[in-house]
């Protein structure tokens, strides 16, 4: 992704021909690279 993305594809073409939704390639490109999984934040309930 990173490559085609220097070759000049867009998020938008990027987006399609891997299948994701383009804020995901939005993010992989912007953190260059895999970004590890964070859990989401859950206030505690009490």
């Amino acid at each position: 992704m990173l490559r085609l993305h220097e070759l000049g594809w867009g998020a938008k073409r990027l987006a399609k021909e891997f299948g994701c939704a383009r804020d995901t390639v939005r993010r992989y490109l912007r953190e260059g690279g895999t970004v590890p999984f964070r859990k989401p934040y859950t206030a505690d309930r009490v």
